[in-house]
């Protein structure tokens, strides 16, 4: 067997060798088509099928609120319920509360902003983690106490501390206060990963009145499973549990559920898990029309080989032994494409992975063995998708008729049918790729076009936390905020200074989502709430960002502490709360959380706070000397020109007023707006590659198509134009067929196209996934390309001498 073997690959590259053109051409064809594919894969690999580098990680869980009426699935818990997880028996092995937070840091060299999170007991169970140096948490250092002690990152150690062992024990200032490093961590060993200090999270036993709501939702959790729990059994507990909550109280929590997600689940966040599978759909799509277009050419070599294929089955070859021979020829070419495919995918990861940001273990892509394998199983899949077609037409050629042809006219009617449906086939499958990027692309263009409602271009963001340590107390931080504002709005170039607790465009800050009642209205579930953003402002602040004002007043001094509650609310809150009437003076309260009656003493336009591509939400506007939190969290900066000419102004003003407080986060407005939609613009260019590489094989496969038609059919065209045919005849003969090709692909692809873009929704933004313009205009786009790939064959065809064709053997 393996003999035999040998002696196929061996005939196999000698055949390949003879024509090295079409060898080469195909295999070419093939490493680009393989390469990003495998590209693709290595990234779905990285961010779906890779392990967590983490001890029995299939066991870590991560629990999430579920919220029916809206059908979100992601949310926070309350705190009330972990503790009840906790007790039920054989449920979790451990389980932890966590709580994201920052910090300044302001020993071991200049103020920085670190990343940390609050933990409790169980958190570095969950994970098995072992210190580098120094210890974990003891049990009661996560009990109620004054003496905090703090667990930094192995990378903090050695930036800032020089990678001394002495920083155990060592005293640092953090955000004011002075804490004891006890310890260094790995952070590749926890999740999530990234983070620079661990703090113990000493809740009060009984905790505060509000972590004992249970319709409370700001924990996240994370646990790992007790043994011999499953996912689904554990899910199924969780929501059993929050069944008879909602029974209990049933306004509180009528609405609410509860899941579990595995963490290598939770990670993959669920848009960037649909863009990946998108882009790994698109790029098959181009494999499929690259094996046909390599099963095309290989037809075209098979007319060449017709007369030897069947000299072999003369001297005693069977079919099987000829197909065998065929496809060990296409294993060749498919393998070494595969093998190419691997050096443009090396290329293709660099290329992805150096554009967007923020793709979690997106970043961690490689040529694992998994993609390996996946390369190795394309390479003989693509063999078998454009070899076995090409095999099958030549060992069932006709024996006498092929021995006494010189090959042209040896393949059958059912091999031009073959590669009419090929043809056909490429232009479907261009279609419904150029109708996704396009889609893409309208999407994309329509959200940059669109009006981002505040002053983009010459805004300075700076992002602005105030150690609670040094400014423990609300005047103290109000005072520092309008010392600042003043010290900044007498700088030569800058127009306004304000502040507010939430960056628009995924910028970040406090952002938190508040139900609200009008006054009046029913407590829920007898009537509706309205959830929307709260971001508490600087008096100045809507003239400063450039806001509109659609009807009453901003804010001004009269909205100081003592003053009656007031709010400015957005357009779609007005909408949605009072349609059809005028919300100037009607009194809203956030009934779940400060339950104050606040007056609506103004309107403004909408702003899309998470991201100019993302949902917009109401926005309830507040004064910040009204509330104690959330406080400012940003300055905006309105400038005359560029605003980065003024970054080290800024930042020497508010050194002048606190020199240690770290100014590191300063940057335009106009580079967060564009963030939130680069990862949208590096789809829409990618889908945009695709489809023109698929355009241009389909074109490639059209007009290789027509023209070995038109060669077949040489002694008939001959034979017409004796006939008195003319030119314009044998033109629209010619054409007629391409066309009937082009129009029968248009067809199956624009049914392919309606079915499958429907599972883009969720990353499409103000653009439908049936948007009549962009299927119109991938139409008669591929519509005309293909017309002119046919038009060339038709034109030569109808240049045909009838005297030499008629000649032609």
């Amino acid at each position: 067997m393996w003999q035999r073997t040998w002696l196929d690959v061996r005939d196999g590259i000698r055949s390949l060798m003879r024509r090295p053109g079409v060898a080469l051409t195909a295999l070419l064809v093939l490493a680009l088509g393989i390469g990003a594919s495998v590209t693709i894969f290595s990234l779905i690999s990285a961010a779906l099928l890779r392990p967590l580098p983490y001890p029995q990680a299939e066991r870590i869980v991560v629990p999430a609120g579920v919220d029916t009426e809206r059908n979100e699935d992601r949310l926070t818990v309350a705190y009330p319920d972990v503790q009840d997880w906790k007790q039920e028996e054989g449920l979790f092995q451990d389980l932890s509360v966590v709580s994201f937070s920052t910090a300044d840091l302001t020993t071991g060299g200049d103020p920085e902003t670190v990343r940390g999170i609050y933990v409790d007991e169980g958190y570095f169970r969950i994970f098995q983690v072992k210190p580098v140096i120094g210890r974990l948490y003891q049990p009661e250092e996560y009990l109620p106490g004054d003496n905090q002690s703090v667990i930094i990152s192995s990378g903090l150690w050695q930036t800032r501390f020089g990678g001394q062992e002495d920083v155990v024990g060592s005293i640092i200032e953090m955000s004011g206060y002075r804490v004891e490093v006890i310890g260094v961590v790995d952070p590749e060993d926890v999740w999530p990963t990234g983070l620079q200090y661990w703090l113990s999270n000493r809740v009060s036993d009984p905790p505060p009145p509000s972590l004992q709501e249970r319709d409370n939702f700001n924990m996240r959790a994370i646990g790992r499973l007790a043994p011999g729990v499953t996912v689904p059994q554990a899910r199924a507990r969780l929501q059993a549990h929050a069944a008879r909550i909602a029974q209990e109280l049933p306004d509180q929590r009528g609405k609410y559920s509860a899941t579990l997600y595995t963490l290598s689940d939770w990670i993959a966040d669920p848009q960037l898990r649909t863009v990946l599978w998108i882009l790994f759909g698109a790029v098959l799509f181009v494999l499929l029309i690259v094996c046909v277009n390599v099963a095309n050419l290989l037809l075209a070599r098979a007319a060449d080989r017709t007369r030897e294929m069947s000299v072999r089955m003369a001297l005693g070859a069977g079919r099987a032994r000829i197909i065998r021979q065929l496809l060990t020829e296409s294993a060749l070419l498919g393998l070494a494409g595969a093998g190419l495919g691997l050096i443009v995918a090396l290329g293709g990861i660099d290329l992805f992975l150096a554009f967007p940001r923020n793709l979690g273990r997106v970043a961690e892509a490689s040529l694992d063995w998994r993609v390996l394998l996946f390369a190795g199983f394309l390479g003989l899949a693509t063999a078998a998708a454009f070899g076995l077609v090409p095999a099958l037409q030549i060992s069932r050629g006709r024996l006498a008729q092929a021995l006494h042809s010189a090959g042209r006219q040896a393949l059958t009617g059912g091999s031009r049918r073959t590669r009419s449906l090929l043809a056909a086939a490429q232009v479907a499958l261009s279609l419904v790729l150029l109708i996704g990027a396009g889609l893409m692309i309208r999407s994309f263009a329509k959200v940059a076009a669109s009006d981002p409602a505040i002053e983009v271009d010459n805004m300075l963001i700076v992002r602005l936390r105030l150690p609670s340590g040094r400014y423990p107390q609300k005047a103290q931080r109000d005072a520092f905020y309008r010392e600042i504002s003043q010290r900044l709005e007498q700088v030569p170039g800058i127009e306004g200074v304000s502040g507010a607790s939430v960056i628009p465009f995924q910028g970040g800050g406090a952002y938190v989502f508040r139900a609200h009642l009008e006054e009046g209205a029913p407590m829920p579930p007898n009537g509706p709430e309205y959830l929307a953003m709260w971001s508490s402002v600087g008096e100045d602040y809507f003239s400063t960002v450039g806001l509109d004002l659609l009807g009453g007043r901003a804010f001004d001094s009269r909205d100081g502490a003592e003053s009656v509650p007031v709010t400015v609310i957005s357009k779609l809150l007005a909408e949605r709360m009072f349609p059809g009437e005028d919300p100037l003076g009607k009194r809203i309260r956030s009934w779940r959380d400060e339950d104050v009656l606040r007056t609506v003493v103004g309107v403004v336009e909408d702003v899309k706070l998470q991201g100019r591509d993302r949902e917009t939400y109401p926005v309830f506007y507040v004064p910040y000397r009204q509330v104690t939190w959330p406080g400012i969290q940003a300055l905006f900066i309105r400038t005359q020109g560029e605003p980065l000419a003024l970054t080290e102004t800024v930042r020497e003003q508010m050194w002048a007023l606190d020199s240690k407080l770290p100014v590191n986060d300063i940057r335009p407005l106009r580079e967060i707006a564009a963030e939130s939609l680069e990862t949208r613009a590096f789809i829409s260019t990618l889908l945009a590659i695709f489809a023109g590489a698929a355009i241009l094989l389909a074109a490639v496969g059209i007009y290789g198509v027509i023209a070995f038609l038109s060669a077949q059919r040489t002694q008939e065209i001959g034979v017409r134009m004796a006939m008195g045919a003319c030119r314009q005849d044998i033109l629209r003969l010619v054409m007629r067929q391409g066309v009937v090709l082009t129009v029968a692909g248009l067809v199956i692809g624009l049914g392919l196209s309606v079915a499958l873009t429907r599972t883009a929704v969720s990353i499409l933004a103000e653009v439908s996934p049936t948007d009549p313009l962009v299927y119109a205009a991938g139409i008669v786009l591929l519509g005309l390309i293909a017309t002119g790939a046919v038009l060339v064959p038709a034109l030569r065809a109808s240049r045909t001498n009838p005297v030499r064709a008629l000649r032609a053997e």
